[in-house]
């Protein structure tokens, strides 16, 4: 029998397939050997051909697994020989193949993930990709189950005492490990002393898993050491220790490539893979997380107080970090469902990935905040704090803000155009209005797509231009009332006779938001309008379009306009409809 179950980031069990086939597994390092030598104590047939396998670009990632009662008699008489008997055999084998050892092969997926491990593999050295693959199982279950560890050390030391060191006596270790990997992958008594041997000399470290995925994975990372895990877990149930294990990484800010979990007896026992099921992974039908606890929020600049932030109640969920004033988790869960989904959006097209905190705000935090710090735009009006490798995006939580205020002072003064706009996209004026500052919390996230694809340096207009294309092409893609809603609120501004005192692209390159906010309200409106004309021409493609031209040797900010015409001819006259606005 098969078992599939499909994990993304940190979603909860969501895709189920259960199939009467028997799949048939490549052999490691495609080596002739015996049933009998392909027995895995952690024998992994991605650990050889590295080129091959290893791809921080992969959709998705194989993990496989079996149990005891599944195994081959060869399989399980190679246990059987070690510990003594049967019912001790099943018990060893699903404490260290069901618990721990799938930890192990999670955090080779988090490797990949990471150039430099890559750059690691890609040099041969496969005995710091398994050693450090082992420390990190093992200081996750330090963490959430301390007493387990106590156990996992009696285990491997059963091992070590019956198994043979392999290594020939005044050789280095690492250095035979990697000259030798296809020899002892193919022997599981020389493989399995070598990973009982990494199991063994990691329980004797004094290290956190935060220590350990800082220094080996990213130096940027958050630590959630201080988060208290309430699960218990038992040997045997894969999907549950694969799920917090996602759960729990993500704390840390890690990104985990979606892991597809395959209960299938192999004569390799346990191994991964790059997926070759990899459209399972888009199978995603539910986003639902068991929250672990509170994250201890990494210290930073941020425009509403580093320390009030700090102090609000978070969770995290899919890889963002959600923050929120108190009396609003329903409502933040439900705008960290709309970030997410433009965040998977563009990461599946572009595969880069973002990292977010989602702050929504009271009026009183939102004040409170910045009065203790550099300060924000007044209360309603959404922004991003960019911290060198992440982002926080904040959102208004009530609809009392200036944005709600500047459309809402012109509710006897809308056309029956406009009117008409807002009803077929399927709000009311009033509604459309009020959730407009909760859609803007996407153009934050589209500065972020802007920054990460490596426009860092565009001139202010055009990174606030090239956020919005990111919002109203995303929201073109996947909800058409939500994109005729975007568009419809770009006609609400200066709607009483006044006009603007700044019009000109020069003005908000040199001002910024100094051009007054109203100004720049009516800029940013300007901008979704121009957004609906260009891509109704040239479609999210011209996203690409920008690229292609940013990296062009010829590209400056001085010929950005001229440039954009060539792609698509609607720049040039409507930097004059902006000129002659006040006019």
């Amino acid at each position: 029998m098969k078992k599939i179950i499909v994990f993304l980031l940190s979603t909860s069990l969501v895709v189920t397939a259960m199939t009467g086939c028997t799949k048939t597994q490549k052999k490691v390092d495609n080596t002739s050997t015996t049933e009998m030598n392909e027995v895995a104590t952690t024998q992994e047939n991605d650990d050889v051909d590295t080129k091959e396998t290893m791809s921080e670009n992969a959709l998705a990632y194989d993990i496989y697994w079996s149990k005891y009662d599944d195994l081959s008699d060869q399989n399980q008489s190679f246990f059987l020989g070690i510990l003594g008997d049967e019912a001790r055999a099943k018990d060893i084998y699903d404490k260290y193949f069901l618990k721990f050892n799938i930890i192990h092969e999670a955090s080779h997926v988090i490797q990949r993930k990471e150039a430099s491990v890559m750059k690691m593999a890609e040099k041969g050295d496969m005995f710091t990709l398994e050693r450090k693959a082992n420390e990190m199982a093992v200081a996750y279950w330090k963490q959430v189950d301390p007493s387990f560890v106590k156990e996992l050390e009696s285990i491997v030391n059963q091992f070590l005492d019956a198994l043979e060191n392999p290594v020939p006596k005044g050789q280095d270790m690492g250095v035979y490990f990697n000259e030798n990997i296809g020899e002892l992958a193919a022997n599981p008594a020389a493989y399995g002393y070598y990973q009982f041997y990494f199991v063994k000399e990691a329980i004797k470290l004094d290290r956190s898993y935060y220590d350990i995925v800082k220094e080996h994975i990213n130096p940027n990372l958050r630590d959630a050491t201080k988060v208290v895990n309430e699960s218990t877990y038992e040997a045997g149930d894969v999907e549950k220790i694969l799920q917090d294990y996602v759960n729990f990484a993500t704390l840390y800010g890690i990104e985990v490539t979606p892991i597809i979990s395959i209960e299938e007896a192999s004569p390799q026992i346990q191994h991964m893979n790059v997926s070759e099921n990899p459209d399972l992974s888009k199978a995603i039908i539910a986003r639902e997380i068991e929250t672990i606890g509170k994250v201890k929020l990494q210290p930073k600049q941020r425009s509403h107080g580093d320390e009030l932030i700090a102090s609000l109640e978070n969770i995290s969920k899919d890889g963002i970090i959600v923050i929120y004033s108190e009396g609003h988790k329903e409502l933040a869960l439900n705008e960290h469902n709309r970030l997410l989904g433009m965040k998977e959006f563009y990461f599946n097209k572009y595969q880069t990935d973002v990292s977010l905190e989602l702050a929504l705000l009271n009026r009183t935090d939102w004040d409170k905040g910045s009065e203790f710090s550099d300060g924000g735009p007044p209360y309603g009006i959404p922004h991003v704090d960019h911290n060198k490798h992440d982002y926080t995006i904040y959102v208004p939580a009530t609809d009392d803000g200036a944005l709600v205020g500047f459309s809402m002072q012109y509710a006897d003064q809308v056309t029956d155009e406009i009117l008409n706009n807002f009803s077929k996209a399927g709000y009311s004026y009033e509604e459309g209005v009020k959730l407009f500052p909760k859609l803007i919390g996407l153009h934050e996230v589209g500065h972020t797509f802007v920054d990460a694809l490596g426009m860092k340096d565009l001139e202010f207009w055009f990174n606030e231009f090239m956020a919005t294309y990111f919002t109203y092409a995303y929201l073109a893609e996947t909800d058409e009332s939500l994109a005729k809603l975007w568009v419809s609120n770009g006609d609400v501004a200066f709607l009483d006779g006044r006009v603007p005192k700044y019009t000109s692209l020069k003005d908000l390159n040199e001002l910024g938001t100094d051009v007054g906010v109203e100004e720049y309200d009516w800029y940013q409106k300007e901008m979704a309008q121009l957004a609906k004309n260009v891509y109704e021409s040239k479609g999210i493609e011209f996203i690409d379009d920008v690229i292609k031209m940013y990296n062009s040797p010829d590209y400056t900010s001085s010929n950005t306009i001229e440039r954009l015409e060539g792609i698509t001819p609607v720049f040039k006259s409507w930097e004059k409809e902006l000129n002659a606005f006040n006019q």
